[in-house]
């Protein structure tokens, strides 16, 4: 649908911007839901047009990403918001504490959905038509009866749960880039060997992204430190073993989550070389 692209597109111009800025800023959060809460209801006004959606795919675009897109972000800023007037202004400890408690929480509401999260993650469509279409007769399905009966017209029984699904890659992605920020502070935090200087140090010569999958993989494996190694620190590691700067690694995971195949691509090429090198040894 034209009108609702338009929109979307006009949001993601402005967003970006406010974004990009320092979103420790009160002022500037409060910009992000303001706009976000002005593109909603020009969603919601052109939703409740007789007959707007000509077909039923339509619908569910409109209803699986982009209110979503929009509502996921008004959720993030409303939530940072609350974060940054709730924090600790003590020691880095209290902070950090403080964040792997907010930390703690999206990981909980992630499990209490993890089945219709794999659904989104897994780019799934076969229950789209009852998740995403405005409907009566869906009332088992509903994830968030509150929000279906504040106004069934501009709702479904999921688009909010994917709403959530995009506040929470935002949120996970801002409180481990902190983490990050946190970590040099820390007692017992990696610290770079002064002997060790450039002219000795790895150089890194496939793409960050590819470094990024291996860091991930080696984390989920709990093959060092027996899993206990926090993923913020097993990227300061590797910048500093490989002298790169890694830039937002957790945007890059999202990006590698959402590719359509070759998840793995990078591991899946590692499995391929060292199979080669064992055949061709063997003769």
């Amino acid at each position: 649908m034209q009108a609702s692209i338009q929109i979307l597109n006009t949001y993601k111009v402005s967003i970006q911007d406010i974004e990009s800025v320092d979103l420790s800023n009160l002022e500037n959060l409060k910009k992000g839901i303001d706009l976000s809460k002005n593109t909603l209801a020009q969603l919601c006004s052109l939703a409740k047009i007789k007959n707007v959606f000509s077909t039923t795919q339509e619908e569910v675009s409109f209803f699986k990403y982009t209110k979503p897109y929009v509502s996921g972000r008004l959720k993030f800023f409303a939530q940072l918001q609350q974060y940054h007037i709730e924090r600790p202004k003590a020691d880095n400890q209290k902070q950090e504490k403080h964040l792997r408690q907010e930390i703690k929480k999206l990981e909980n509401y992630k499990k209490k959905n993890l089945q219709f999260w794999k659904y989104v993650r897994r780019n799934q469509t076969i229950l789209d038509e009852i998740y995403f279409l405005r409907r009566s007769n869906t009332f088992d399905f509903i994830s968030d009866v509150s929000q279906y009966y504040f106004d069934p017209e501009f709702s479904t029984s999921h688009d909010n749960l994917v709403a959530h699904i995009v506040a929470y890659d935002l949120l996970i992605n801002y409180y481990n880039q902190l983490l990050i920020k946190l970590a040099p502070c820390k007692t017992g935090a990696f610290v770079v060997n002064p002997n060790f200087t450039q002219e000795n140090q790895l150089s890194w010569t496939a793409s960050k992204t590819d470094l990024i999958e291996l860091i991930y993989a080696l984390h989920t494996s709990q093959c060092i430190e027996n899993g206990k190694l926090e993923i913020s620190r097993s990227i300061k590691i590797c910048e500093n073993l490989f002298n790169i700067k890694l830039g937002n690694p957790y945007k890059t995971f999202s990006e590698i989550k959402a590719r359509r195949v070759g998840r793995t691509k990078f591991l899946d090429s590692l499995k391929f070389s060292l199979l080669t090198k064992i055949d061709l040894d063997d003769f």
